[in-house]
């Protein structure tokens, strides 16, 4: 089962000593796979998420500009990246880290905490 995680918070070395005690805690020694969703397509994020690596390693994924998920107009695409979430065969590591304000009654928000 995957292990899905979310930050919010600002603070850029709070986050990395919680990305590293997370990565301490799973005995995770491979490099990440960063994404930037301002900078990146979320249907990139999915079908990595979707992908089996090569040489069948767990991925380890951070996601920055998390707020970009449930901003989405498209109902079939944030439902898709909610499946790729809840693969239960995967044991890959996603973060999401939301660095903006974010509105912890949205309901998007809130399905998207209930796979975390």
């Amino acid at each position: 089962m995957a292990n899905n995680f979310i930050i919010t918070t600002d603070d850029i070395i709070a986050l990395n000593k919680k990305i590293d005690d997370i990565k301490q805690s799973l005995n995770y020694t491979l490099d990440s796979i960063n994404y930037n969703l301002d900078d990146e397509s979320i249907y990139d994020l999915i079908d990595d998420l979707n992908t089996v690596s090569l040489f069948n390693e767990d991925k380890f994924i951070i996601v920055k500009n998390a707020e970009t998920i449930i901003n989405l107009k498209n109902e079939n695409i944030f439902n898709e990246f909610l499946k790729a979430l809840n693969d239960q065969y995967s044991n890959n590591t996603l973060i999401l880290v939301f660095q903006d304000f974010v509105d912890y009654n949205n309901p998007k928000f809130q399905k998207l905490k209930s796979f975390c």
